[in-house]
């Protein structure tokens, strides 16, 4: 897709922004601004396009949806190996949307960021961390627990770990 099809929908959607600001008006623009920019793989736009949407219009949508909209975003950076940029949008989910349904989903993506980047203690203490507190996911998480014992070579406690995201994810059903 050639990104200057896109240029009148582009301004024409700033001008919304621009003459309705703060109105569900502007939030709605400010959504397929998004959309718009990750459809043409303006990346840096789009993430712009985020902040901007969750700093001025979540009042309009549900928290919950606007966390998974930034789960999306991070999940993006993660397919694509850019960690770092992975892990910014998955620990803005924590500090603006703490109280939702995905944050345990991001503290688990932030802990395969960490494993990905080679800091594998980190990653674990945060894997165990989220198994202590009872947190949702529990086979997910002992299923990389797993996966980390096993690339440090430690099979016996890497089969344990697989043995139990199994018997986790019979449970879940």
């Amino acid at each position: 897709t050639n990104p200057k099809d896109y240029t009148p929908i582009i301004k024409q959607l700033d001008e919304v922004i621009i003459l309705s600001p703060k109105t569900e008006l502007a939030s709605k623009s400010q959504y397929l601004l998004m959309k718009v920019y990750n459809q043409i793989g303006e990346y840096a736009k789009r993430d712009q396009a985020y902040l901007q949407y969750i700093n001025n219009y979540t009042k309009y949508y549900k928290p919950d949806e606007v966390a998974k909209i930034g789960i999306q975003l991070g999940d993006g950076y993660f397919k694509a190996e850019r960690y770092k940029e992975a892990l910014a949008i998955y620990n803005l989910i924590l500090t603006k949307f703490p109280n939702t349904k995905p944050v345990n989903e991001a503290k688990v993506k932030i802990a395969r960021c960490l494993e990905k980047s080679g800091k594998t203690k980190e990653a674990l203490a945060l894997y165990s961390q989220l198994k202590e507190k009872g947190e949702d996911l529990e086979g997910e998480i002992l299923e990389s627990i797993g996966d980390i014992y096993a690339k440090e070579g430690n099979l016996n406690k890497a089969l344990e770990r697989y043995e139990k995201a199994g018997l986790s994810y019979r449970k879940e059903g």
